[in-house]
């Protein structure tokens, strides 16, 4: 059975993909990574790393006019921005570059991936969760 979990469809009208914009897209997918590695990202998190994987790949995002944007638009402090990016290293997401000190990007994997989404090349992603459920045997 097809179960779309974004509109409650199911059977064969549940495949029917559901038109949105990029940054939508990179806050449902991270939502699916948060719930798949239990990571915990919050709200903002969620928010600011969506626009980071809209943004380009090869830039880092924490320093310069970028960083200035995202404190901006997000409401946050230096030090803010500072403890999302330790939080985000930490959780996996993003990575320092070694190029420059304060310099981070999105990991290698996000990275391929978001270029694959930028490329346009592949426009309909669809999410598989195969589950088979069985009756409860300790009861």
């Amino acid at each position: 059975m097809n179960l779309n979990l974004l509109n409650g469809t199911v059977g064969q009208a549940a495949t029917v993909p559901i038109t949105i914009n990029e940054i939508d897209f990179w806050k449902q997918y991270i939502q699916l990574l948060n719930a798949k590695n239990s990571s915990n990202l919050d709200w903002k998190e969620i928010e600011v790393l969506a626009h980071i994987l809209a943004g380009d790949y090869h830039k880092s995002h924490f320093k310069g006019m970028l960083a200035k944007a995202i404190k901006e638009k997000f409401r946050l402090s230096a030090p803010d921005l500072s403890r999302m990016k330790s939080k985000l290293v930490a959780k996996h997401y993003i990575e320092d570059t070694g190029v420059q000190r304060g310099d981070a990007i999105p990991t290698k994997a996000l990275r391929n991936f978001q270029k694959l989404v930028k490329s346009r090349k592949v426009n309909e992603f669809t999410v598989v969760f195969p589950f088979k459920i069985e009756d409860d045997k300790t009861k």
